[in-house]
């Protein structure tokens, strides 16, 4: 339907009866509901209850309708007019979902709430292959609600705030690297005289020795790796 039709079929509605039309039970009358407390009679199809045919002043008809709008309504609203809109809006539709489809980074999924993050995969052994899984909404783990699937955009928006924070940490790392490297430790060790604990009867204790200096490093914020 062109752009013509379809205005030209939206004036006929706005000018027909407003409100859901039904068929009464009967089948004698067409009805409209305006509003919750508000019937009009669109039809009539009994002939008895019809009455004289009216000269409509908007139209220039002369018909046995309450609003002669109503008929041109119809007449316009055909089943071709009504399988034209349908399809339009199907493939509007569908193209709506493929658009939707390229945005959303398939196989990803969040939790609005406590951030938790689902990535889902598909393994092919046979194939030694892995693909993205499907998107469709599930539960969080957590209880919060459903996860939803995440876009490229957001994806993207993500990783760079991971890559700046990676970035800093970095530069913290490599700043703290650099001060250990750089400093200093003077450690005042034990010293080992003849005449001193660490030996016995003129012989060496090792041991002994070995426990005071690593107390003494340890003191002086040294960690060890004694194989432990």
């Amino acid at each position: 339907m062109t752009k013509t039709d379809k205005q030209a079929l939206r004036a006929k509605a706005e000018m027909a009866t407003q409100g859901e039309w039904w068929i009464d039970s009967h089948g004698s009358a067409m009805v409209a509901f305006p509003s919750t407390t508000e019937v009009l009679v669109v039809f009539v199809t009994d002939s008895n209850a019809m009455g004289p045919a009216v000269r409509h002043e908007d139209t220039g008809n002369l018909s046995h309708w309450r609003n002669d709008n109503d008929a041109s309504f119809i007449a316009a609203a055909n089943p071709v007019t009504v399988l034209a809109l349908l399809d339009e809006l199907e493939a509007a539709e569908k193209r709506n979902y493929e658009l939707e489809s390229s945005v959303i980074a398939p196989g990803i999924m969040r939790c609005a709430k406590c951030q938790f993050v689902l990535t889902k995969n598909n393994i092919n052994m046979a194939a030694g292959t892995i693909t993205a899984g499907d998107s469709k909404t599930e539960p969080c783990p957590n209880g919060c609600g459903p996860l939803w699937p995440v876009t490229w955009k957001e994806q993207a928006l993500e990783m760079r705030d991971s890559s700046e924070q990676w970035f800093e940490d970095l530069q913290v790392s490599k700043a703290r690297i650099a001060e250990l490297e750089a400093r200093t430790i003077t450690v005042k060790l034990p010293a080992a005289c003849a005449d001193d604990e660490y030996f016995i009867d003129g012989v060496f204790q090792p041991l002994r020795y070995e426990r005071d200096v690593e107390r003494a490093l340890r003191a002086a914020g040294i960690a060890l790796d004694t194989g432990e």
